[in-house]
C-alpha cells in the first residue's frame, strides 16, 4: 500500500466528516468519522509529542470530545516495545487527568 492516501472526499459526499491521524496508509492509524463537523482535531496526545506510531486522534463533535485510540498491547516485559507501552499509557493517563470532565 505504499503511496496510497486516505481521502475525505468519499466520506464528505456521504455527509460524513473525517479526521485521521495520518493521511498515508500505514500499519497504524486511527480515524474519527462523524455526521457532524469535526472541530479541534488533534492527532496526538495533549503533550503534543510526535509519535511515529500514530496511535491517537481526538476531535470535538458538537459538545462532545471524542478520542480514537489504538492502544499498545502485549510485548515481553523489559523489551523496548514494553517500555514504549508503559510510557505511552502514562502519557495517556496524564492527558486524561488534565481534561475537565463534567
Amino acid at each position: 500500500m505504499p503511496g496510497r492516501t486516505i481521502s475525505g472526499a468519499r466520506f464528505a459526499s456521504g455527509g460524513l466528516s473525517i479526521g485521521v491521524s495520518r493521511r498515508e496508509i500505514v500499519q497504524r492509524a486511527v480515524a474519527i468519522l462523524a455526521k457532524n463537523e469535526l472541530h479541534e482535531i488533534r492527532a496526538s496526545l495533549c503533550d503534543e509529542v510526535v509519535d511515529p506510531q500514530a496511535r491517537v486522534i481526538a476531535a470535538t463533535v458538537g459538545q462532545l470530545r471524542v478520542f480514537s485510540i489504538y492502544a499498545p498491547n502485549g510485548q515481553a516485559v523489559g523489551s523496548p516495545a514494553y517500555e514504549y507501552k508503559l510510557h505511552w499509557y502514562r502519557r495517556l493517563l496524564h492527558c486524561l487527568a488534565k481534561r475537565k470532565i463534567p
